[in-house]
């Protein structure tokens, strides 16, 4: 009798290779790469968020002194013209400073316009903002 060598079916050991492959998981390693990878992605979401944060303060303060700049405005200007003052007041822990001058542009002896400067500054001394606003005599 002679005998011959048995071949294994290789269509059959690469299904069952495949099998084995997909029952045994993901291992450490891949699992770690994955982990690294996700807390990049988080940290540079994170780096994201603080600085819109940082932007939306930013941008309260600033609305902040435009509203309390143009309300002094508003009120300035409704003062006589032969009313010049200057003048600082702390509102809501900013540092409002106006000054209301008249001009007199021809050199008639009247006072032709009404310049008012309103400077707010935060609690740091940091020039938020600057308003400039004149009037002519009517």
């Amino acid at each position: 009798m002679k005998r011959t060598k048995c071949q294994p079916n290789k269509t059959e050991f690469y299904k069952t290779s495949l099998s084995r492959l997909s029952e045994q998981g993901f291992t450490l390693l891949e699992v770690m790469v994955a982990l690294a990878i996700f807390a990049v992605g988080i940290l540079g979401v994170a780096s994201i968020h603080i600085s819109s944060i940082s932007g939306n303060d930013f941008a309260m303060e600033h609305t902040e002194s435009l509203i309390l700049a143009k309300s002094r405005i508003d009120r300035l200007m409704s003062f006589p013209y032969n009313n010049v003052v200057t003048s600082t007041e702390i509102i809501n822990g900013y540092t409002v400073t106006w000054t209301v001058t008249a001009v007199d542009i021809n050199a008639d002896s009247t006072d032709d316009i009404k310049q008012v400067i309103v400077t707010v500054q935060d609690s740091g001394g940091n020039i938020l903002t600057t308003l400039n606003f004149s009037k002519p005599s009517l």
